[in-house]
């Protein structure tokens, strides 16, 4: 359909613009947005999506949704990178000057990595295999289970979802963890 003549195109791409709206404006409120925001990041998401589809880039090894909505989550991510770092700017001569903030920024970055790594370390040679294909790589299931020579794709869908329970055990048994719930939200 989206391949289509014009008219299959736009009732297709509309289709999918009502399908996805409800899911993707609560990702860009609930993230702190506005719905300006969310007019603008949709429209956005809805040119990149009929961009790779037209231009053959989407595989089809998601549903349309889940492209969608990881094309919005990508393009909120990058406009609050922006907005932080418009913020963030100071004319003002005893505030930290916007290099320093970026290497504050690039720090903190690099403690969260650090601690990623260091929740990982604690899971298992196959769940790290599993995790990092599936979400650092972006590796489908079915490559996934060739790989990790399972049977089937839902045998490596069955393992990644096991390993994501491991993970938010050690996070959430994580003195650190804790630690930075506490500070960023007092509790």
């Amino acid at each position: 359909m989206l391949k289509g003549g014009d008219q299959s195109r736009s009732k297709a791409l509309e289709l999918i613009y009502r399908q996805n709206c409800k899911t993707i404006k609560r990702l860009i409120i609930d993230g702190g947005g506005s719905p300006e925001d969310f007019e603008d990041i949709y429209q956005e998401t809805i040119i990149v999506l009929y961009k790779s589809i037209v231009e053959d880039r989407f595989k089809y090894h998601s549903s349309i949704s889940t492209y969608v909505y990881a094309i919005a989550k990508n393009k909120w991510i990058d406009f609050l990178r922006r907005k932080r770092k418009i913020t963030f700017t100071s004319y003002d001569q005893n505030q930290p000057k916007e290099k320093d903030l970026v290497v504050h920024d690039f720090a903190e970055r690099q403690d969260e990595v650090n601690f990623a790594k260091e929740l990982m370390e604690k899971l298992a040679e196959d769940c790290k295999k599993v995790l990092l294909s599936a979400i650092y790589h972006q590796k489908s299931m079915k490559e996934i289970a060739k790989e990790m020579g399972y049977a089937n794709e839902q045998i490596a869908r069955n393992k990644k979802y096991k390993c994501q329970e491991r993970l938010r055990k050690i996070i959430n048994s994580s003195p650190k963890y804790k630690a930075l719930l506490k500070e960023l939200y007092g509790k």
